[in-house]
């Protein structure tokens, strides 16, 4: 028996690098093996850009910073700061909005958006929020649509 702690059973598999294919090319240990660091803003000149020229949404639960981006896919940025909520609930509205944003990725134009709540976070349910997220799609497909109209 060795001076350092047992691991359990078939844990040594969750934490290693996938060997091949598509996963090993997308695999890094802060994106949970998905990628999806692709789909999220996290450098200071991607929230300046929005917050320089990107459009307003407020809604009944959050607000944000939205714009066009060329890519294709949803990707976000979240301010939200420790006195909206403890970790849980910060991490617990981040998952849900990138589910949200998972849910509606097929046929949506690009869109980069920085989203903050607008109250505390145990006082949003999942309906308020998706009807929010919903809506602030709907106005960048609205905007994108009548530019192509002229």
């Amino acid at each position: 028996m060795g001076s350092g702690p047992e691991w359990p059973p078939g844990a040594a598999g969750r934490f290693s690098m996938p060997e091949e294919g598509r996963a090993a090319r997308d695999w890094s240990p802060r994106s949970g093996g998905t990628g999806a660091s692709r789909y999220t803003l996290k450098k200071t000149r991607q929230f300046v850009r929005l917050f320089q020229s990107g459009r307003r949404f407020k809604g009944k639960v959050i607000r944000a910073r939205y714009c066009g981006n060329t890519l294709g896919v949803i990707r976000l940025g979240f301010s939200v700061s420790r006195k909206s909520g403890n970790a849980v609930a910060r991490n617990l509205f981040r998952r849900r909005l990138r589910q949200l944003a998972i849910e509606n990725a097929s046929g949506c134009v690009g869109i980069d958006a920085v989203v903050a709540p607008l109250m505390k976070l145990r006082e949003i349910d999942w309906v308020s929020l998706r009807d929010d997220f919903m809506d602030m799609i709907g106005n960048r497909r609205r905007e994108e649509a009548s530019s192509l109209g002229n």
